[in-house]
Order: C-alpha cells, then sequence, then structure tokens
C-alpha cells in the first residue's frame, strides 16, 4: 500500500490525472471555499479561536490512543488469563476486530449523513469506555470477549468522526493536525503502561481498565464542553438586532 500511495496519490487535486478535469476543478473549488470559511470564522469569533487550541483535541486523542493500545497490547493477555489456548486466543480475538471495521465503516457513514462529529465521538469513547469497564468487572470468557468487542468498536468508531473536526476549524490544517498526533500519542504509551503498573501492584487487570476507561470519559467530556463552546457564537448572532 505504501507503494500505491508513493506512484497513486498526489499532494494536490491538481494534480491528480486519476480525476477528470470537472472532477479537480470541483474540488479546488470546494476546498478553497471551506478554508475561506474557516478564515472568517476565526477573524470574528474568539469561541472559535480557543477550540482551534491543538492542545484540546491532542487530550481528546490521547484517550482514544490509550484505548486502542491498551486493546493490541494487552487484549491477548486478558483473553490468555482465562485459559485460552494460544490458538484460541487468535480466533477470538480476531472477532472484535472484524466487528469493529463493521461498526467504524456503519457509525462514519451515520456521522456523514447529517455532517455531525461531536456527539458521534462522545457516544463512541462513552462506548469504549462502557466496554472496559465491563471487561474489568466479568469473570467469564464470553463476557470478556463482548466486552473486548464493545471497546473496540467504540475505539475504531470514534477515529472517523474526531479527525473530520480539526479540518472544521484549524486554518492550514496539516501543522494542526500534525501536533494533535504527535502530543495525542503519548496515549500510546500512557494507558498500555499503566495498565501493566496498577496490574503488578493489584494482581489484576481490573484497575487498569478502569484507569483508561477514565482517559475515555475525560475525552468524550471535552468534546462536550468543546461542542458547547462552539454553539455559543451563533445563539448570541441570532439574537442580535440588524442595524444599517
Amino acid at each position: 500500500m505504501g507503494t500505491v500511495v508513493l506512484f497513486w496519490l498526489t499532494d494536490r487535486p491538481a494534480k491528480a490525472k486519476w480525476l477528470t478535469e470537472e472532477e479537480r476543478t470541483w474540488l479546488q473549488t470546494t476546498m478553497q471555499a471551506e478554508e475561506q470559511a474557516r478564515e472568517v470564522g476565526q477573524s470574528h469569533s474568539s469561541t472559535w479561536r480557543g477550540l482551534a487550541d491543538k492542545r484540546v483535541l491532542a487530550l481528546v486523542y490521547f484517550g482514544t490512543s490509550a484505548g486502542l493500545y491498551t486493546l493490541g497490547i494487552w487484549a491477548p493477555q486478558i483473553t490468555h488469563s482465562f485459559g485460552a489456548s494460544s490458538l484460541e486466543i487468535g480466533f477470538l480475538n480476531a472477532f472484535p476486530a472484524v466487528v469493529g471495521v463493521l461498526g467504524m465503516i456503519l457509525w462514519a457513514r451515520h456521522s456523514d449523513r447529517p455532517h455531525e462529529r461531536s456527539w458521534h465521538v462522545i457516544a463512541a469513547c462513552l462506548l469504549a469506555a462502557a466496554g472496559l469497564i465491563y471487561a474489568g468487572s466479568v469473570s467469564t470468557l464470553f463476557p470478556v470477549i463482548i466486552a473486548l468487542t464493545l471497546v473496540t468498536v467504540g475505539i475504531g468508531a470514534s477515529k472517523p468522526p474526531l479527525w473530520s473536526m480539526p479540518p472544521l476549524f484549524l486554518s492550514g490544517p496539516a501543522a494542526g493536525i500534525a501536533a494533535i498526533n504527535s502530543i495525542g500519542n503519548l496515549g500510546r504509551l500512557v494507558g498500555p503502561m499503566m495498565i501493566g503498573i496498577i496490574g503488578q501492584q493489584t494482581g489484576s487487570y481490573t484497575w487498569g481498565l478502569y484507569f483508561v476507561a477514565g482517559l475515555l470519559m475525560v475525552s468524550a467530556l471535552t468534546v462536550l464542553i468543546l461542542a458547547g463552546k462552539a454553539k455559543k457564537p451563533q445563539t448570541t448572532e441570532l439574537h442580535q438586532p440588524h442595524t444599517h
């Protein structure tokens, strides 16, 4: 796939020979209009400027990264702790992944229909958090697989609407997205590490899973606060009298 990207994808729509002339023109015009709309929104609203703080969105991504890598590193060990063999662990951990792929696609489409992002991120993060809490409280293998499936679906479903948010309000989004990705990826270290540390101290995965669930709840709460701030300027403008 890296080779395909290198030779097939282009840096800009204008260079995309696999698009028709009409498609290239439409895409460039649409992107320019979106960029102008972002600049107007940022120049007239201090709230939008606050919403564009990359560190805040990095906090959201931090929680989802912690959940994702907790699954990748610890899910096989959690499954193994219930007596599953190596072969069984492979198949059992494949099931949540398959369901997660389907859930991600369906949730992304559901988000695209009304062009709504915030609540789709919040709901997905809370689903993943609930799955982690459930995984920490059950004592048999089948419920654990159900719990891990919920976590996988939630983490995967949160990604498309989350990564659709920065270009909505970041002018020149490439640098902003890079910063969000770099800072947020620290969650890949913190989540799995805390599972191990807490597991060593308590002899159980339970409180480590609860810790990562808490990070996902913080991500959901952060998006909720940002969504509330984003609506305030629109409400104020509706009640301002028109002057000529």
